[in-house]
């Protein structure tokens, strides 16, 4: 399971095998959500609270291409 980034306690991971739609996961102190890199919805949330999906989003979305570049890396 590939690593992406590192950002406070949380990890973003995309897995090779992983389904459609493109997503990435968030994991960190026992929670983990998934969030869609086509639109940064959030469909999947156990655990973290509605300010951690907030950062986590942003997060995300400062870094779009990097993610779509990992996905097409692994998706490949």
């Amino acid at each position: 399971m590939p690593t992406i980034f590192v950002f406070s306690k949380f990890k973003v991971i995309i897995y090779p095998q992983d389904h459609n739609p493109p997503h990435v996961h968030i994991l960190g102190a026992g929670c983990e959500a998934k969030i869609n890199i086509e639109n940064l919805d959030c469909y999947y949330c156990k655990g973290f609270s509605d300010k951690d999906i907030r950062r986590i989003t942003k997060f995300i979305s400062e870094r779009i291409d990097d993610i779509w570049e990992a996905w097409n890396e692994y998706k490949d």
